[in-house]
């Protein structure tokens, strides 16, 4: 649990749950209706029949994802399922689909990183504290967003991406044993066994991305 370090502050732990409440209620709204309103736009009416079209972040609101992203730093907001068949040219289409999440997050994590080098100039620093612990926070949490959804497993929107690129042989034989390869993963996710190349990829967006905006 990201709250139980021993070297945590009370302006930290009031920060990380702003930023969350704030991910949960805005960041995963405007990224559900951005995934919804492109597969709209590629001829997939499905999201706009499930009422998916909009901000409205009670719609996209999860229960259990939210419990588990306010205890354990990783969340998820209610799916939003499309229909294969409604798409006009599928490879393409999903691969545009499936990019909108990570994209979302990245936009995000950009726009926090201009208020934070915009803060630094506008506030004496005695009061830069939890604002700037919140911010920090927020661009910390949407980076690792943007590399978790390129997990080739669902939730994550990866799977699309995946699905795009990969050769329908190699994603038949992936889709027949689908649940297997979802267990492990998840399995192998969980223990900790990508962290270091999901931290590697962090830190890449972080030194070539991030960074660049706040200073």
């Amino acid at each position: 649990m990201w709250f139980l370090k021993n070297d945590i502050t009370f302006e930290y732990l009031l920060a990380g749950i702003f930023a969350i409440i704030s991910i949960i209620f805005v960041v995963f709204p405007i990224k559900q209706y951005v995934y919804a309103l492109t597969a709209d736009k590629l001829g997939d009416d499905m999201p706009r029949l499930m009422g998916k079209l909009t901000l409205n972040p009670i719609v996209h609101f999860d229960l259990l994802g939210a419990v588990i992203f306010m205890l354990f730093g990783m969340g998820w907001p209610k799916g939003v399922l499309i229909n294969y068949s409604n798409l006009k040219n599928k490879r393409r289409d999903l691969f545009l689909i499936g990019i909108t999440s990570p994209l979302v997050h990245l936009a995000f994590a950009i726009f926090c990183a201009v208020i934070f080098k915009i803060l630094r100039f506008v506030l004496p620093i005695e009061s830069q504290s939890i604002l700037f612990l919140f911010v920090s926070l927020f661009i910390y949490f949407n980076v690792m967003f943007t590399v978790y959804e390129f997990l080739p497993i669902e939730p994550f929107k990866g799977f699309y991406i995946f699905q795009s690129i990969m050769s329908e042989r190699v994603f038949s034989w992936y889709a027949k044993n689908y649940r297997m390869i979802s267990l492990g993963f998840c399995v192998l996710l969980l223990f900790g066994f990508f962290n270091g190349i999901l931290q590697f990829l962090q830190g890449i967006i972080y030194y070539l991305i991030i960074i660049p905006f706040m200073m």
